[in-house]
């Protein structure tokens, strides 16, 4: 990407100064420009995800690029130097548009996907089965879910009919913001999801809010979504301690710990 920006900042510079002006130009003009405030992205927080969000400015330079020196080389019948330098800047072009692509291992995960289901035909005409895992006992859900959220859930419901009542303040924990819609249940926090208190000042307000109403039960899940993959001990901290010096674990599961607050005396 940042070879596709650089040339296209020198090639708008040289057209600029030998006075061209055109919508093209314009065109690569804004593309560049956007495409250099979105790399911030790319900068902030590494990885697959972030790299392919921000590469489709750079796509579409390449593109425009790969067409602008085709015409020339089209519009010049003699082979000339000219000619030579077009030809080796389209190579440029087309190579590193290549393996930009295929060198990300999810654009070529699916690039590959792609062309298998291509010319793969079964099941393509005929209507499929539904997939997934119905749970009738918890009427809010009304969708298939996968193996996993099912076994979460049929492990939370027995224990929230038993201990909780509806609208009882229960604080799930990290990043289940949904179970409060599912279990109809208060949040005690003003954060459906933990990870939004990304400041310590944002995590102390959780805190405080947790004093504030004391939870008796903690719902703790022990496979769910991490930013970055990093856990909560580290994204959240202040939080994650306050839970372990003011609640002890009362129950195991395979999808889930509950927590129960720890009691004066």
């Amino acid at each position: 990407m940042i070879s596709i920006y650089g040339a296209t900042l020198v090639a708008l510079c040289v057209a600029w100064f030998r006075g061209i002006r055109s919508a093209r130009l314009l065109w690569a003009l804004g593309l560049l420009i956007f495409g250099i405030l979105l790399f911030r992205v790319a900068l902030g927080r590494s990885g697959t995800y972030a790299t392919m969000k921000v590469m489709m400015p750079a796509i579409m330079l390449s593109a425009l690029w790969i067409d602008e020196l085709w015409a020339s080389w089209r519009n010049n019948a003699a082979i000339n130097a000219h000619k030579v330098m077009t030809a080796v800047a389209l190579t440029v072009v087309l190579i590193n548009f290549s393996s930009g692509m295929c060198l990300d291992p999810v654009m070529r995960s699916n690039f590959a996907a792609a062309c298998q289901q291509a010319f793969l035909l079964e099941g393509k005409f005929t209507k499929l089965p539904l997939w997934g895992v119905a749970i009738p006992e918890i009427p809010r859900v009304g969708v298939f879910v996968d193996e996993w959220t099912a076994t979460s859930l049929r492990e939370i419901k027995p224990f929230l009919d038993a201990h909780t009542r509806p609208r009882q303040e229960v604080y799930f924990f990290p990043n289940e913001a949904v179970y409060y819609f599912l279990f109809d249940r208060t949040n005690p926090t003003r954060y459906p999801v933990a990870y939004f208190a990304a400041t310590y000042d944002r995590q102390r307000e959780v805190i405080r809010d947790l004093e504030r109403s004391r939870p008796r039960f903690v719902i703790y899940s022990k496979k769910t979504w991490l930013i970055d993959q990093i856990p909560e001990d580290v994204q959240i901290p202040l939080i994650t301690a306050y839970l372990k010096n003011r609640y002890r674990t009362v129950r195991k599961m395979e999808t889930i710990d509950i927590l129960e607050r720890i009691t004066a005396g």
